[in-house]
């Protein structure tokens, strides 16, 4: 669904004609970013993709700040292709610190996240292709035509109906039951398809990487 699409049907739930409303096509934009962005948290539908080769040698990366949050939007995290086993930090200090004999890291990678500094051990090696991806908020939409190349139809409908429903509330008008039944559907349809938080304890699924 496009801009334009996802704008027409802005102005059919709200019951206005587009060109005699008392919300202008700004404003109803401005309402569908926000619905778009606080949607995008909720139902981690958002995907950010950020990917690094390594000179050698390093130990940690700072992530993207598109990505959400200090660790539940780190999905996923690869090394080669292969993923990244995740340790929390009290594991973290026991493997660094030489306590344990890593018997284990010399066939698989691990992983750390501390805020927005990602750990890695044993450190990178020259060639060494790191990948990341987890959700994030999307940007704003700058114009009124054009492609969303951020959600699907599903997503776009669910973003437009939090818009309206917002709006209705904004200048006196409650939204109606059958409206709130689609939207509760809609949301219900999205959280259900969205990957469960949290950084990954285990090896992720092969059917990760598109």
């Amino acid at each position: 669904m496009i801009i334009d699409e996802q704008m027409a049907l802005f102005y059919r739930r709200l019951r206005e004609a587009q060109t005699n409303s008392r919300i202008t096509p700004e404003e109803a934009l401005d309402r569908i970013n926000d619905s778009r962005r606080s949607i995008a948290v909720d139902t981690k539908f958002y995907n950010v993709k950020d990917s690094i080769t390594a000179s050698g040698g390093e130990t940690y990366w700072t992530l993207l700040d598109s990505f959400i949050g200090p660790i539940e939007a780190r999905d996923w995290a690869t090394c080669n292709g292969k993923p990244i086993v995740m340790k929390d930090k009290s594991e973290w200090a026991t493997i660094t610190n030489g306590i344990i004999i890593p018997v284990l890291a010399t066939q698989e990678k691990w992983g750390m996240l501390d805020g927005k500094q990602f750990y890695i051990y044993p450190m990178a090696q020259n060639g060494d292709v790191m990948a990341w991806r987890g959700y994030g908020i999307p940007p704003a939409l700058p114009a009124v035509t054009g492609p969303d190349a951020y959600t699907d139809d599903v997503e776009a409908e669910l973003i437009v109906l939090d818009a309206v429903m917002d709006a209705l509330e904004d200048i006196g008008n409650t939204p109606g039951k059958r409206l709130e039944t689609k939207y509760a559907r809609l949301l219900a349809a999205v959280k259900k398809r969205a990957r469960p938080r949290g950084a990954r304890r285990e090896a992720a699924p092969s059917d990760v990487w598109p």
